[in-house]
């Protein structure tokens, strides 16, 4: 019972879950590890990583940003883009601050990273100093606004950030929104980052909605009536893309590796699941969920999910495979895919 056949090159998982009515969904994620080669070309990994099963983090998830989220939400309302990876000064030489951005089609995102500051005091507030240049910069939430004074008193969109409780000759973040600069002590900004957001984060942890003894007595363990899509989004809100992507685009990232444009096209994944039932079989289509992009290795990953609503029916599904449906993208040989296996 729900064993799945994966006839791709890439990694496969399946579990099952609970649509907002409690209805019983089947769901299969695909994560597709590519390696950009020298001439900008994807090629599948020759090791793909395994499908992420629960959030991954950098360290203490308490004090750390988060690696990947689980790769098995179910449902979505468009393709998050994030981005792992470093600000790269232009030919090397330092510079005190740079625009890097992101583009996808006519969508695009820009943001601005600045050397190391500390906050000075100021005639009324605690102002920046003048930045230090740099020849590279980590985009990590650590430099970016928020942080945490004590147990009572942090930043929920940003608890492991720094500015937001400022003391004279603490550090000023590094990255900036170019809508909302860091000036002073007193105007709290958005906190700029490229990175996944934890669940546990706002505006995600708002958007799950409202889990009080109301939700306990009469919902539990279904989501709440106020449960938002949003909480299923990882990417920064600036990079939730509207709609699902199909490969093909072209992504674009500007100062984001030692050359000052780095452009890759996303391939076309063309995935079906064919569903076997004691009483016959369904095929069901899936969506790019999330790109994760990994300049600084060259590794892009696309993770592929599809839902197949099986109310009454999940303890009749006996496999599912999942399996290349067209032209298989890179040239990548049948033979080379069709490495059945049961897991």
């Amino acid at each position: 019972m729900w064993q799945l056949r994966n006839d791709t090159p890439f990694a496969a998982e399946r579990t099952f879950t609970r649509a907002a009515d409690g209805t019983e969904v089947f769901v299969v994620a695909v994560r597709a590890t590519f390696d950009v080669a020298a001439d900008g070309s994807l090629v599948p990994a020759a090791e793909q990583p395994p499908v992420v099963l629960a959030p991954e983090f950098f360290g203490d998830p308490a004090h750390s940003g988060l690696r990947y989220e689980s790769d098995l939400i179910d449902e979505t309302s468009g393709t998050d883009l994030v981005v792992h990876g470093t600000a790269y000064a232009p030919r090397g030489r330092p510079v005190p601050s740079l625009e890097v951005g992101l583009s996808l089609g006519a969508w695009h995102r820009d943001l601005r990273v600045v050397g190391d500051r500390r906050w000075r005091r100021g005639i009324r507030d605690l102002v920046p100093s003048a930045p230090e240049p740099f020849e590279r910069m980590p985009l990590t939430y650590d430099r970016a606004w928020g942080g945490t004074l004590d147990a009572s008193r942090r930043d929920e969109r940003n608890p492991i950030g720094t500015g937001a409780f400022a003391a004279p000759d603490t550090p000023v973040p590094n990255l900036e929104e170019l809508d909302a600069p860091v000036t002073t002590s007193r105007t709290p900004i958005p906190p700029a980052g490229v990175a996944p957001i934890p669940s546990h984060w706002e505006p995600r942890r708002s958007a799950a909605g409202t889990h009080d003894d109301t939700w306990m007595r009469t919902r539990r363990p279904l989501r709440p009536v106020d449960f938002q899509l949003a909480a299923n989004r990882c990417a920064p809100v600036r990079q939730q893309l509207p709609d699902f992507v199909r490969g093909n685009e072209v992504l674009v990232l500007r100062h984001l590796t030692p050359d000052p444009e780095w452009s890759v096209q996303l391939p076309p994944l063309d995935l079906l699941c064919t569903t076997a039932f004691d009483t016959g079989r369904e095929r069901h289509r899936g969506r790019v969920h999330t790109i994760y992009v990994e300049p600084d290795v060259r590794r892009v990953a696309l993770i592929w999910v599809s839902r197949l609503p099986c109310h009454h029916t999940l303890y009749r599904l006996r496999e599912s495979t999942v399996s290349l449906r067209a032209r298989l993208p890179l040239g990548i040989s049948r033979a080379r895919a069709r490495h059945a296996s049961a897991v």
